[in-house]
C-alpha cells in the first residue's frame, strides 16, 4: 500500500468527529497513525537527500516507486562497477603470478650461470 491518503483522512476524522472524540482508544490509534505517517514521510525525505533524488513534499507518496527505481539504478551501477573492478583485480593478480614465475625462472638461470662462471674461473685459474 503506497497511498496513505485514506488512512490520513480516517485519522483526521477520528480526531475531529465528535462521535470519536470521546473514545480515547480511537484517538490514540489516530494519533499513532498520523505519527507513523509523519515518520515515514521524514524517512522518505531522508532517502531522497541521501540518494540525490528530488523530494516532492506534496506528492511524496506517488514518488515512492520512482525513488525505489532511482536507488535500484544506483546500486545496479555500483554493482556493475564492482564487477568490473573485481575482473581488473583478477587480471592484475594473474599478471603478478606470471611475473613471479618468470622471476623465479630468471633467478634459477642466474644461479646456474653463476655456477658455470665459477667453474670457468676455476678452470682458467688452473691453466695459469
Amino acid at each position: 500500500m503506497t497511498d496513505y491518503t485514506e488512512l490520513k483522512q480516517l485519522s483526521d476524522r477520528v480526531m475531529t468527529d465528535r462521535r470519536f472524540c470521546v473514545d480515547e482508544h480511537h484517538k490514540n490509534l489516530a494519533e499513532g497513525a498520523l505519527a507513523l505517517l509523519a515518520d515515514f514521510k521524514n524517512f522518505h525525505r531522508s532517502l531522497c537527500e541521501r540518494f540525490g533524488y528530488f523530494h516532492d513534499d506534496a506528492d511524496w507518496q506517488r514518488d515512492q516507486a520512482s525513488l525505489e527505481e532511482h536507488i535500484a539504478a544506483q546500486f545496479s551501477h555500483i554493482s556493475a562497477e564492482n564487477s568490473s573492478l573485481r575482473s581488473q583485480m583478477e587480471t592484475v593478480q594473474r599478471g603478478a603470478g606470471q611475473l613471479k614465475a618468470e622471476n623465479e625462472a630468471l633467478r634459477k638461470e642466474r644461479d646456474k650461470l653463476a655456477e658455470d662462471n665459477q667453474g670457468l674461473l676455476e678452470d682458467f685459474a688452473g691453466c695459469l
